[in-house]
């Protein structure tokens, strides 16, 4: 029994495989060397459409005293739907995997405010790089020892604390190395830190998206595939 082996002749090379060049996603070019031409929509874009939340929902539902799984069950109790958040989704958010759509922005505000006995607005959630590196470390300190103390541990003057407190001055990479390495949950505080400084430095839209405040003071729809329309008159971003 003899086996047919597949020859190819001579000079007859195979059919090349073509392969089709994928776009190259970076940052988004500075708005003053903007010019018309193909856009590519990446993970980069300075365009929201998503709103991340992370650390900031992370310490606001720590706040509340509930766990992931019974702060998912929480907001079965806000949506008009009933649908609610599953803790798998709670766990993403937190954790920066995935970032809410408005719609479930507003509904984590919404909860959070019931469950708090205050007023918690989208743009409450909305990652800050530095008021959000300041608010953390604040919630560390708590009112367990002064400022100059607190900050003092970290090598930080306290006149400079006060600056790096009130947002008037950047960071130094000295000074973000020590708050990785005294607090780990800081470590993605730090790198939002980082990143947006250098995009300032270099010209780029620093935010992490479009103003979030238009979605403050927003309902939910009542019917599924209804969008929640934005507030016509939004309170600023940073407060």
């Amino acid at each position: 029994m003899t086996t047919a082996t597949a020859t190819r002749l001579p000079g007859k090379p195979g059919r090349p495989r073509t392969r089709k060049e994928r776009p190259q996603v970076g940052l988004p070019l500075p708005a003053n060397q903007r010019t018309q031409g193909p856009q590519y929509s990446g993970s980069a874009e300075d365009k929201a459409h998503f709103i991340p939340v992370g650390h900031r929902l992370r310490l606001l539902r720590m706040e509340t005293g509930l766990n992931q799984k019974d702060f998912a069950l929480a907001t079965l109790q806000d949506d008009p739907l009933g649908k609610g958040l599953t803790p798998y989704t709670v766990n993403r958010f937190e954790n920066g995997v995935h970032s809410p759509r408005p719609k479930n922005a507003i509904l984590l505000a919404k909860t959070l405010s019931r469950l708090l006995a205050r007023p918690i607005q989208v743009s409450d959630l909305t990652v800050r790089d530095a008021d959000g590196l300041v608010d953390y470390l604040e919630t560390v300190r708590g009112n367990r020892e002064s400022p100059a103390v607190f900050y003092g541990r970290l090598h930080i003057p306290e006149e400079r604390a006060r600056k790096l407190r009130a947002g008037t001055v950047a960071w130094t990479g000295d000074e973000l190395g020590r708050v990785a390495m005294h607090y780990a949950g800081a470590a993605d505080l730090v790198r939002d830190v980082l990143i947006a400084q250098a995009k300032r430095k270099d010209g780029y839209p620093a935010a992490f998206g479009e103003v979030t405040t238009k979605w403050d003071g927003v309902d939910l729809p009542t019917k599924p595939g209804a969008r929640p329309e934005p507030n016509p008159d939004p309170a600023p971003l940073y407060r």
